[in-house]
């Protein structure tokens, strides 16, 4: 591994480590030809034999299937490969396929001996369109718009929309407005256009194509193409077609696949995009490329890519869905990704080795399992609007794993300005951090306008450098509900000075080799059902926040017994921390020690304050075995103003200060 970046091997093992399929050799060179099995369709078409070609994996085919190709376009009929072939295709240019259907049948089709300095395509389809305005205006949330009179324009046309003005999140300067429209009804009197979709953003002034030429072709998933290790050319480009993509693709470096203003679906297996383990810096390359406006549906698909396995990226947003498969990458980075055009991203039910990192605009991961090790598991990046308006992330019923030792995330914040929101429901995250790193299993260190967590479970080895942080976090309301922490401190700290509120119910935390939970500067704080146990230090602390409330938690064995005696470290050892804050409820609480075998030791504090809090009221709580220190033999250590203390119970003496 090399800078946490895999060989083939390595990601080979880990993949059968993980009892997952690995990737299937390339076809030899030549093989004996089989019987097709039952195409998709009648057998019919233009087949490469009429031209000449032997199909042995020998002789160069080239020609026979030029011609071939040329007479399937002409008479608009697939192109058909037989018998479980290899022809030999040595194009010296790209060669446009569009007006061809379908490739069909049970072939290997060898592009080893492209030369990547004469093309960069193998196959290309290439749709037609026409500008039929430059300025139009288009508003949010509409569904018609005016592109002038008189317009050739008919129902179910595609309508490309582009223009100059920066999209939602402006990281990038080529990040730009647009959106693929399909047409409901065009009025040519008054020119006013009606399309199924609504209106993402006001665009002031945008250029309006339509389609005038959509391409159909489909690809045999019987089909295989490959190329030479490290080929720097794409296999298929596809721009303002729609298509539908099945077949094996070997070592095709730009890209198998490449998506622009194109309708897709896609069922594929790509493999090793790039193998070189000589420059790291060489592995930008990708299994899928979706670009400019492209809609795509990638289902049950087998990619491996050198950085990507599949990406969304290019100057106008694209939206893309994945169902199901298996995808990986060599790379460290993720290999899921989307780039900041991207406007919808879901991926469902799949398989992940390396992550998914976006900055895209809507983004949902659910029912995946994720593995990852160099970087982060999943990464929240690049996203610079200043309003919150951009980046909504949504994780649910997802595994997150580490491989082996990591010295970064599982989920992740980093480069952005504002984020919409995160919310991560009934996700685990299972990973083992590098002592020697500061890393963090769960980090937030952002502007986020909402947090809202409901279900996480969270298991982390060699915990002290594997702390849960929240940083900074921007929103009036953070959620917290069924949280479960295990070998980890679970920190949360919030910018906004006022009206910020944080709740955490039916939550867990254990075994910290540090504080438990760590809240602070909020307005507003509720504990209400959580547990902290056994943690190294205090079982929860609260810092710097107003209107605190803890009511109905178990708070059990926290601080170790082997700190030092000194009274400044008295807080470590309490079940509950309360620095500097005020208005302070503490209510129906269950306090238990069982580590302090005598005073000074282990959880000897029930509940301590300090700093300037304020007034407190502290009501129905019961304290076992917390035996306070020498100096302060007591459950109890308060400050403040009581406002009220009623019904506690504790083995040890209560403060007469305390006394209702």
């Amino acid at each position: 591994m090399n800078n946490g970046n895999l060989t083939p091997n390595e990601l080979n093992k880990i993949l059968s480590d993980l009892g997952l399929p690995t990737p299937p050799a390339a076809p030899p060179a030549s093989q004996v030809a089989v019987d097709d099995p039952k195409p998709s369709t009648s057998i019919y078409g233009v087949f490469p034999e009429t031209f000449g070609a032997k199909g042995d994996g020998k002789t160069d085919d080239t020609k026979a299937i030029v011609d071939a190709i040329a007479l399937a376009k002409k008479i608009k009929q697939p192109l058909y490969f037989t018998g479980g072939k290899t022809y030999v295709f040595t194009p010296t240019s790209d060669t446009d396929i569009t007006g061809i259907p379908e490739f069909i049948g049970y072939a290997t089709i060898d592009c080893s001996k492209v030369d990547q300095n004469k093309l960069k395509t193998i196959f290309a389809v290439t749709g037609t369109s026409t500008t039929i305005n430059s300025s139009a205006k288009l508003t949010k949330g509409e569904t018609s718009f005016n592109v002038g009179s008189g317009k050739n324009i008919k129902i179910g046309d595609f309508l490309y929309v582009t223009s100059q003005e920066a999209n939602g999140n402006p990281d990038r300067a080529y990040y730009y407005k647009g959106q693929r429209f399909v047409v409901f009804d065009y009025n040519s009197a008054n020119g006013l256009v009606t399309v199924f979709e609504t209106i993402r953003q006001t665009i002031n002034a945008a250029k309006v194509d339509v389609s005038t030429n959509v391409p159909p072709f489909k690809i045999s998933p019987a089909l295989t193409f490959k190329t030479s290790v490290d080929n720097w050319i794409y296999c298929f480009k596809f721009i303002k077609a729609n298509v539908d993509v099945a077949g094996n693709y070997y070592y095709f470096a730009n890209a198998a696949i490449y998506l622009q203003y194109t309708l897709a679906r896609c069922s594929a297996n790509i493999y090793y995009s790039y193998l070189s383990e000589q420059d790291d810096s060489n592995r930008t390359c990708y299994g899928i490329v979706i670009t400019d406006l492209s809609q795509v549906a990638v289902i049950d698909s087998y990619i491996i890519g050198g950085r990507h396995a599949v990406s969304g990226t290019g100057n106008y947003p694209v939206d893309y869905q994945i169902n199901g498969g298996l995808y990986a990458n060599l790379e460290r980075v993720g290999s899921v990704d989307g780039h900041g055009n991207a406007w919808n991203i879901q991926v469902d039910g799949a398989t992940i080795i390396g992550g998914f990192e976006s900055c895209g605009y809507y983004n949902k991961v659910s029912n995946c399992e994720i593995y990852y090790r160099g970087a982060s598991a999943i990464q929240c990046i690049h996203i610079t609007t200043t309003d919150y308006s951009w980046g909504v992330f949504i994780f649910e019923n997802c595994n997150i794993q580490s491989l082996g030792t990591v010295q970064f995330s599982g989920i992740i914040t980093d480069q952005i300005t504002t984020l919409a929101s995160i919310s991560i429901n009934n996700c685990s995250i299972v990973c083992k951090m590098d002592s020697g790193q500061s890393g963090y299993a769960f980090r937030i260190k952002d502007n986020v306008g909402a947090v809202n967590i409901n279900g996480l479970t969270i298991s982390v080895d060699t915990g002290d450098k594997g702390m849960i942080c929240m940083f900074n976090v921007y929103t009036r309301n953070v959620s917290i509900t069924d949280l479960i922490v295990r070998g980890t401190s679970f920190r949360i700290y919030n910018k906004l000075t006022a009206d910020s509120r944080i709740l955490i119910r039916d939550s867990q935390i254990e075994a910290s080799t540090n504080t438990g939970f760590w809240i602070q500067d909020f307005e507003e704080v509720e504990l209400i059902n959580v547990r902290a146990d056994r943690n190294f230090q205090t079982g929860i602390y609260c810092l710097n926040n107003d209107n605190v409330m803890v009511q109905g938690c178990i708070i059990t064995n926290n601080g170790a017994s082997s700190f030092s005696s000194s009274s400044q470290y008295d807080y470590l050892r309490a079940g509950l921390a309360i620095n500097n804050c005020d208005n302070v409820i503490i209510q129906s609480n269950n306090f238990k020690s069982t580590n302090s075998p005598s005073a000074g030791q282990g959880q000897c504090f029930a509940v301590y304050m300090m700093g300037s809090s304020s007034s407190y009221m502290l009501q129905m709580n019961n304290a076992k075995g917390c035996k306070g220190t020498s100096a302060s033999p007591n459950s109890f250590k308060m400050l403040g103003t009581k406002l009220s203390q009623l019904g506690n119970v504790s083995d040890f003496p209560i403060p007469d200060s305390l006394n209702a």
